[in-house]
């Protein structure tokens, strides 16, 4: 009651707060992931193509890993390698793979997907030609560990680009298709490699044509993965709503860990 013995207007009541914007993002970014997997009901030809390339390239990169304890013989009798230096010209790749794909899947996977293989394809190719001209150990240990930096680089694009290109219901199969095709060209290249190095009189030969076959890959992903003819083509509220850190991708996605752990134990068998 006021000085005059007015009562005061009774107060209007209090509304819900608007939600946050954050909230309002990541609500508009579960709607767009929403809306990508019911907007592609069957995977399109091109989609096919593009993520079957992508397999292809995963296969090829793995292949300079696997091939090079074929070729070691050669290089070691080349270069005059020791035991130790020939076991870490093997352990570069993977101990580079493990420290780098959880900081590149978090702090790059706000970037396109496509262009960011191509990035990836357009890094790594060099380094597996400097390998075949490497004069010593440290260069071609070098040469090593940048094409494995820089195949990780890509392997965050991969969850996206199935979004963007597959039906959900595919996934399982296209993942099917792209590991039968790994395998055989692993069989194919692991045979033939010491042969064809036995032939040609030169390991290093083996090396250029691993570059070179990436490089055709290359030219591949630029006619094939064209964003423009993608089924979902809008993906950067998606692309905006990722982590900032890796140790906040872990806490955000515990599930993370089994994963981790299940391809732990694939790799060690």
């Amino acid at each position: 009651m006021n000085m005059k013995g007015r009562r005061a207007p009774p107060r209007p009541p209090r509304l819900h707060a608007a939600p946050s914007r954050c909230r309002r993002r990541k609500n508009c970014a579960q709607v767009t992931s929403a809306a990508h997997a019911e907007r592609i009901p069957r995977t399109p030809p091109r989609g096919w193509a593009a993520l079957l390339l992508l397999h292809l390239q995963l296969s090829s990169l793995r292949l300079s890993s696997f091939a090079l304890g074929v070729f070691l013989p050669f290089i070691a009798a080349d270069m005059g390698l020791t035991p130790l230096q020939a076991g870490l010209l093997q352990a570069v790749w993977w101990i580079t793979a493990a420290l780098a794909v959880l900081p590149f899947g978090v702090w790059c996977s706000r970037f396109r997907p496509a262009r960011l293989i191509l990035a990836s394809l357009l890094l790594t190719a060099p380094f597996l030609f400097m390998q075949g001209v490497a004069v010593n150990f440290l260069t071609l240990f070098g040469a090593r560990f940048f094409a494995a930096l820089f195949h990780a680089l890509g392997l965050s694009a991969r969850p996206m680009l199935f979004r963007q290109w597959a039906a959900r219901s595919q996934y399982a199969l296209i993942n099917s298709v792209g590991l039968s095709q790994h395998s055989v060209l692993l069989a194919i290249a692991v045979s033939s490699s010491a042969p064809l190095i036995a032939a040609l009189g030169s390991w290093r030969i083996a090396y250029f044509i691993q570059g070179g076959f990436l490089a055709l890959q290359t030219i591949a992903w630029l006619l094939i993965a064209r964003e423009s003819k993608a089924p979902a083509r809008n993906i950067s509220a998606e692309l905006q709503t990722q982590p900032d850190s890796p140790l906040a991708a872990l806490r955000k996605y515990p599930q993370g860990w089994l994963v981790a752990i299940v391809m732990f134990a694939l790799a060690a068998v």
